[in-house]
Parts: structure tokens; C-alpha cells; sequence
């Protein structure tokens, strides 16, 4: 029995294949159980996720939906704003044309107050000069200082 080279080189490679079959077999019944594995998370996350992916578009459309309507409320409330800022604005205007006014009525009333009250003590001290005397007043001089008097009161006054 002659054994040739190339017998030893066919034992060589079978002893090889057996002994990469040995070790890979292992290895390939654990790729096997990983596939199943991750095929069954696959369909329990299909099965999870199928009703949010058919509900897409309604979320989508809802989201949509409150946008607008967000969009469409800030906008009313900007334009309030707007319309309040006018109103406090002309608010404001209208107080102060108030106030204004009020002012130069009080100040003209006090101004026409004292020349009334020097017109009525003027018209008093003539009637009291009058009722002294008995007897109107005749010449230019005592009505001149009579007159003269009354001015003085009256730039006092003012």
C-alpha cells in the first residue's frame, strides 16, 4: 500500500472539513436562533406600530388642524392688542384734552370769581360812599379816585 501525496492532501482536507464543520455548526445554530429572534421583535414591533402608522395621516392632519387654529388665535389676539393700544391711546388724548380744558375753565372761573368779587366791593363802596355822603358823586376828581382804586384791585388780581 503506497500512499501518495495526494492521499495525504485529500486526508488533510477532509480532517480540515470535518473540523470547520464541527466549530462553524455552533456558530451557525446561534446565527439561526438570533434570525428568529429578531424576526419575532420585528413582528411585535409591526403588530405595535401598525396602528400609529394607519393613524399617520389623521395625526398629521390634527396637528395641521391646531396649527392653524393657533396661528388663526394669535393673529386676533395681535389684532386686540392693536385695537386696545388704539383705544388706550385715544384714552389717554381725550384725558388730557380733558384735563387741559378743565384747567383753563377753573383758571378763567377764578380770574372772573375775583373780578367779580372786586366788581361787587366796588359796587358796595359806592353805595356806602353814596349813603355817607348823601349825595352822588358830583366831580371828576373823586371819581377818578374812585376809579383809580378800583384798577389798583383789579391789577392786584391779576
Amino acid at each position: 500500500m503506497i500512499v501518495s501525496i495526494w492521499d495525504v492532501f485529500a486526508l488533510v482536507l477532509t480532517i480540515g472539513l470535518v473540523l470547520l464543520l464541527y466549530f462553524l455548526i455552533p456558530v451557525l445554530i446561534q446565527l439561526n436562533n438570533t434570525l428568529k429572534a429578531s424576526e419575532d421583535i420585528i413582528d411585535q414591533l409591526r403588530k405595535e406600530i401598525s396602528p400609529v402608522i394607519n393613524n399617520v395621516e389623521g395625526i398629521t392632519s390634527n396637528v395641521d388642524d391646531m396649527t392653524e387654529k393657533l396661528n388663526q388665535i394669535t393673529g386676533d389676539l395681535q389684532t386686540q392688542a392693536e385695537k386696545t393700544t388704539g383705544i388706550f391711546n385715544t384714552l389717554k388724548s381725550s384725558t388730557d384734552i380733558l384735563k387741559q380744558t378743565l384747567l383753563i375753565s377753573l383758571n378763567n372761573a377764578y380770574k372772573y370769581g375775583r373780578a367779580f368779587k372786586v366788581g361787587i366791593k366796588t359796587g358796595v363802596e359806592r353805595y356806602k360812599y353814596a349813603n355817607i355822603s348823601n349825595k352822588p358823586i358830583q366831580n371828576k376828581t373823586e371819581e377818578t379816585k374812585l376809579l383809580q382804586s378800583e384798577i389798583s384791585i383789579v391789577d392786584h388780581i391779576n
